[in-house]
This record gives structure tokens, C-alpha cells and sequence, in this order.
């Protein structure tokens, strides 16, 4: 039986960007903008997993991933349509095109069951094929010599059968294999012995060795005569006589001790004179008329008085947190924070010494509202604003051969992106909330296939179609044992206020 292929062909309009052909053992094929995708497209109109080409027992689908503008054949959206194995489908992802051709493919019989394939001429050779099938299956195939028995272990017994007889097949079955022998004749080729010395060696590896060994003893040469052949400097640099020139570095130290010598009898001839700071002295008052009669009328007001009442009054916090009780609208809207004293739209109480707030309440953006108890219960009110998405574990599933853990750290790495779908959505219709279970399978080298939604109580395209091509672009560990990991994980939406 026969396998379909395909032949891919992308195209903007009449001109062919790039060609592709699908072999029969690939299941998917992603299409979409990110690099990720198997054929990427890019197009203001097409998602990073915008559809998929899967086949399914033997025949191939195309499936849109809830993508915004669609996935077009001809004039018609589709969401998941098969492809016609005997004709070509043209889909439109935006101005890009794929031109879907499929093609049959048969499987080249090599055991031929009746053909007569002796060879009669010179040079032959006869020997004893012997061949393995199961149903149209070969086992194994091998030639042995003529009248040789066939020996065989099959399901942990032996058996040993007799050899062909002729050119015509002999068949023995056990169990559900069949073993065929057969005399055939083959050409025997020869070998025949060099009659010149040159013909045990190629000479075309001959010329090109010599013309390799010629091009190295040329750049030998041209290098050893290259030193020779140069002009010799005739005075030396000045800059490498003060670097490597011994006479030139010793004439170079003497003058540097010179001149530390020099700066030492400087600094001994300098004196440095300390100069104490001048002394303030205190500023006598002015012994003016003007100024007596000033100080005469501050003493005769009593002034000074008043001022050191004020400073022996002891202020207790309780006398000020009864009085600001007592006249709550001359205080400003004024809150003394270490008794828990709000004025504005507070409830004040005392109670065995201590003051209490029974309900507080705030400005916020959106007003805010009131909290019965201590400022423990301090509400916020409206202001901040947005969505809340929980993981609910207790309904996941997990299939084996992937730690449960590493999966959970995979999505809570990613759940910024999921409350991001949420979040779009509420913006628009602030009483949006509900469950969501998405469903996907890992595969054996960690990518993400067949992601789907299981059940949904908030029922909105635009979020669960985000969600599915976020979870489409993770990445896990690859499982034990090679195999796929289905996994079922449910998320629950609900807004801050």
C-alpha cells in the first residue's frame, strides 16, 4: 500500500518564496510567523502558531488555531477541513499562499517472487537464496551454498530444513513466517591483475600530489630568499636604543637621580610658616538709647514669661486625641497615626485608656470603602484594577514520564502571558470571570502539540485562543522513555474588584 506526501509550494501573488516536501511519517506541521514554525510566514495578518497541517491514520487536515483573521481556501474560512489526496488546495494565510500538492508514493518491491534472475553468461557463480517474509514483509534475505541446509531459531525453538533443489522456490511455513529457497545463478567479477608498474597506482592522485609538493617548495624558497633580498637599515632607531641600548638607560638614570636631588634641596630650603587662626572675639551689644528702650518694653510686656509656661507644659497625646475627637471638623482632615486616629469619615472610641478605630475609610482613585475593625482592614478601594488568575492543582493531569513539579514551574514562569489574555479581554468586559482547562501533549523532544481547550465556563474566544497559542511556544524537559506526555491543566479567572 502506498504512502501521501506533500509538495509545498509558498507564494506572494505570482512569485515563489520557498518549496517544501513533507515525508508520510510527519505528523505535524506548524505554520505561523514565529521562527519556531516548520513554514514561516510573515504577514501582519498571520499569529506565531497561526494553523497547523497534521495527519490523521493516513490523511492530512489543515486546522486553524482560533486565529483572528482566519485561514482561507478560496472564499471560505475554514477551522479544520482534509485534503483532497488527488488534487492540489491553494490556502491563504493574508497575501501569502501554500499550494498543497498531494503525491502517491509506492514502496519499490525488492523481492521479486518469480523472476527468473540467472545469470548464463561467463564468470558465474551459483549459490542458494534463502529468504524470511512475514506477509508481505522480508525479514531477512541471505545466499548461502548450494545443498547447504538452512539451520533456523524462530520463538526459541530450532528448526533446520532442506535445501532448494532448482531455480523454483520451496517454501516451508512456521507460524506466521514463511522461509522460500532457491538455486540462482550470478556474474562473478574479476578482478584482473595490473600488466604495468603504473597501473597499480591512480594517476590522477599522482599529478595532483606533484603539483601540491611544487606549490610548497615555491613558498619555501620565495621565504628562506625574502630575509637576503630586503634592504639592510642603515642607522639605528633612537627608540630602540632607549629601550634595549645599555649606555643609553645608564645616561638616562644618572639624570633622574640629578633631578631627585635637586627637588630634596628645594624643599629643605622652603619654611613653612604656621599662622594661627585670629581669635573671635564676642560681639558687644551696642550700648545705644535705641537699644535700651527695646529691651525695657519686651520686660514689661511679659513676654518672657509666657514663653517659659509654654515650655514647662507637658503636651500628653491622649489631651490632644480628645480634643481633635471632640472638634473633628477644625482639624483639616488630620489623622494621628500612632493612636490609629482618622479624622475624616472615622468612627472614634475609648476604651480602657486606648483609642480604637471602628471603621476607616480612604481617598483612593475610585473612593474606596470602609473597613470595619483596626487598620488591619484598610481598604484600598478601587485603585489598582486588573485580573487574578489561579492554577487549580487539585484538578490537574499529568501523564508519566515527566516530573509533576517541573510542568508546574514551566506554567508558573509563563502565567504573566496567560493573565495578559485575561486581562485584554476584562478591559472590555469588566464582569468576565470563569474556568478554563487546557489540555496539550509533550513530546519526545519537549515541544508543545494538539494543545486544545477540554472545558471552559467563560466561553470567550479571543482569551482561550490566546491561551492556546501561548501554551503552544512552551518548551519542557524531554520525558523518560521517549515517549508523549498528555497533560490537563485548569486555570481560574477572576477580577481584583
Amino acid at each position: 500500500m502506498g504512502t501521501i506526501e506533500l509538495k509545498i509550494t509558498h507564494k506572494i501573488g505570482n512569485r515563489k518564496l520557498n518549496h517544501y516536501r513533507v515525508h508520510s511519517s510527519t505528523d505535524v506541521i506548524t505554520i505561523g510567523s514565529s521562527p519556531n514554525t516548520l513554514i514561516r510566514i510573515i504577514d501582519s495578518k498571520v499569529e506565531d502558531i497561526h494553523a497547523t497541517i497534521e495527519q490523521r491514520h493516513g490523511q492530512w487536515h489543515i486546522v486553524d488555531l482560533l486565529s483572528e483573521h482566519g485561514t482561507w481556501i478560496g472564499k471560505k474560512s475554514v477551522d479544520e477541513t482534509p485534503i483532497d489526496p488527488n488534487s492540489t488546495v491553494v490556502v491563504s494565510f493574508g497575501e501569502n499562499t501554500l499550494h498543497i500538492e498531494p503525491i502517491h508514493v509506492n514502496p519499490f518491491n525488492l523481492y521479486l517472487k518469480n523472476k527468473n534472475i540467472n545469470y548464463d553468461g561467463q564468470n558465474s557463480v551459483e549459490s542458494q537464496q534463502v529468504v524470511l517474509l512475514r506477509g508481505n514483509e522480508i525479514l531477512s534475505s541471505n545466499m548461502i551454498k548450494v545443498g547447504q541446509k538452512i539451520e533456523l531459531r524462530y520463538a526459541g525453538k530450532d528448526y533446520t530444513f532442506s535445501p532448494a533443489e532448482s531455480d523454483k522456490w520451496l517454501e516451508d511455513k512456521i507460524e506466521k513466517v514463511l522461509l522460500r529457497r532457491r538455486n540462482v545463478k550470478s556474474q562473478l567479477f574479476i578482478n584482473p591483475k595490473p600488466e604495468k608498474f603504473s597501473e597499480f597506482f591512480n594517476m590522477d592522485l599522482i599529478k595532483a600530489f606533484g603539483i601540491s609538493l611544487g606549490l610548497a617548495f615555491f613558498f619555501f624558497l620565495t621565504a628562506w630568499l625574502m630575509p637576503k633580498l630586503m634592504p639592510q637599515a642603515q642607522e639605528k632607531n633612537r627608540y630602540t636604543q632607549m629601550i634595549f641600548d645599555p649606555e643609553v638607560i645608564k645616561k638616562q638614570q644618572k639624570e633622574m637621580k640629578e633631578s631627585k636631588k635637586k627637588l630634596e634641596r628645594k624643599e629643605e630650603k622652603k619654611e613653612v610658616a604656621k599662622v594661627e587662626p585670629e581669635k573671635k572675639r564676642p560681639v558687644a551689644m551696642p550700648k545705644t538709647e535705641q537699644a535700651k528702650k527695646v529691651v525695657t518694653q519686651l520686660k514689661s510686656s511679659g513676654l518672657s514669661d509666657k514663653i517659659s509656661k509654654i515650655a514647662s507644659i507637658s503636651l500628653s497625646t491622649d489631651s490632644l486625641l480628645e480634643n481633635a475627637g471632640n472638634n473633628v471638623s477644625k482639624s483639616r482632615n488630620r489623622s494621628f497615626a500612632s493612636k490609629g486616629v482618622a479624622v475624616k469619615g472615622a468612627t472614634l472610641s475609648k476604651n480602657a485608656g486606648s483609642y480604637n478605630v471602628t471603621s476607616v475609610a480612604t481617598n483612593g482613585v475610585q473612593g474606596g470603602t470602609a473597613a470595619a475593625g483596626k487598620l488591619g482592614g484598610l481598604s484600598a478601594g478601587g485603585v489598582g484594577g486588573g485580573g487574578v488568575v489561579d492554577a487549580i492543582e487539585e484538578e490537574t493531569e499529568i501523564g508519566a514520564g515527566i516530573d509533576p513539579a517541573v510542568i508546574r514551574d514551566v506554567v508558573q514562569k509563563n502565567m504573566g502571558r496567560i493573565r495578559y489574555c485575561y486581562e485584554r479581554e476584562l478591559a472590555a468586559n469588566p464582569n468576565l470571570y470563569g474556568k478554563v482547562k487546557l489540555a496539550w501533549t509533550i513530546t519526545a523532544a519537549g515541544g508543545v502539540v494538539g494543545q486544545k481547550i477540554e472545558q471552559s465556563t467563560m466561553k470567550n474566544n479571543m482569551v482561550e485562543g490566546c491561551m492556546l497559542r501561548i501554551v503552544a511556544r512552551w518548551n519542557f524537559p524531554r520525558p523518560d522513555g521517549g515517549g508523549d506526555v498528555i497533560v490537563a491543566f485548569p486555570f481560574f479567572f477572576k477580577a481584583n474588584n
